[in-house]
């Protein structure tokens, strides 16, 4: 092989590296634009819970997700337009959840479809929204408990570099 092949042999290797590490980022942009479109706990325990309320006092789901667009700001508001915009192309609640899953708990769709199925859609809501309270009290739990360990693991550090 003589020396231009080589060279060439390395240009095509770099122009792919160059072709992956695009690849990549783009899929790393839409993984971290996916993660903040998702509703944290306590947004989606609200958001089930009023949409739990609405459906139980007798409102249509439709207005229900109108009302829930208008009084909810950020990423509930979008979920409330997103969900809206799918009962309106004929999609059943269960399936519309199911669309919008990457802004929802894991929990949260099956649920649905489950009340959906059984004729308990209130309950299933409320159970939905008291997983969620639950996971954002153990998250903020974790977090707290972790504050001292970390801090004495990080003046210990310091000391052992100083020694």
């Amino acid at each position: 092989m003589s020396f231009k092949d080589k060279w060439l042999d390395a240009i095509d290797w770099l122009d792919d590296l160059k072709d992956d590490v695009k690849d990549r980022r783009k899929a790393t942009a839409a993984y971290l634009s996916r993660n903040r479109q998702r509703l944290d706990a306590r947004e989606e325990a609200n958001f089930l819970r009023q949409l739990a309320l609405m459906i139980d006092a007798g409102i249509p789901f439709a207005d229900a997700l109108e009302v829930l667009e208008t009084t909810m700001e950020g990423r509930g508001a979008t979920l409330a337009l997103e969900l809206g915009n799918s009962l309106y192309q004929g999609h059943s609640l269960s399936r519309a959840f199911l669309n919008n899953q990457h802004r929802l708990s894991d929990v949260a769709p099956p649920l649905v479809e489950a009340g959906e199925s059984c004729g308990g859609l209130t309950r299933t809501l409320q159970i939905a929204a008291d997983w969620a309270e639950l996971t954002a009290d153990l998250r903020a739990k974790m977090k707290s408990a972790m504050i001292y360990p970390i801090f004495v693991l990080l003046v210990n550090l310091l000391l052992a570099g100083a020694m």
